[in-house]
């Protein structure tokens, strides 16, 4: 017996399967356009152009605060981030606070290297 669609979740849902058995279904009334739409789709086309706008009209001087605050903090006796790269490298990052504390201090360095990348790309006039 299948029940009509599980709250949160497109299609129907089988209670004695456990996983819903149709991904496409009809869009409704409340649904913008008609006919089939699917779960994934352009939500996260429009999530990443977002993203890039962002870092795009965002200053250059707020991505280097975040290198020098959280990308290179502490700043005695040496960066978390050279501390667990040099982990990384001769394998001994295994636990999952260290891999959590990577990201974290990784991510400004990210974020600027993507920001001057962008920066590089829109002044030879290919966005």
């Amino acid at each position: 017996m299948q029940t009509p669609v599980r709250p949160g979740h497109p299609g129907r849902y089988s209670p004695e399967a456990g996983r819903i058995l149709v991904i496409q279904v009809r869009a409704g009334k409340d649904d913008r356009g008609s006919g089939l739409r699917r779960r994934r789709g352009l939500g996260s086309m429009r999530a990443m152009k977002t993203f890039v706008h962002w870092v795009d009209r965002a200053p250059l001087w707020l991505f280097a605060l975040l290198v020098a605050t959280v990308g290179l903090a502490p700043w005695t006796p040496e960066p978390h981030v050279a501390e667990k790269l040099r982990w990384l490298f001769a394998g001994e990052l295994t636990r999952l606070p260290d891999i959590l504390d990577l990201v974290l201090h990784a991510t400004p360095w990210l974020l600027m290297a993507f920001k001057l990348y962008r920066n590089s790309v829109t002044a030879r006039g290919t966005p």
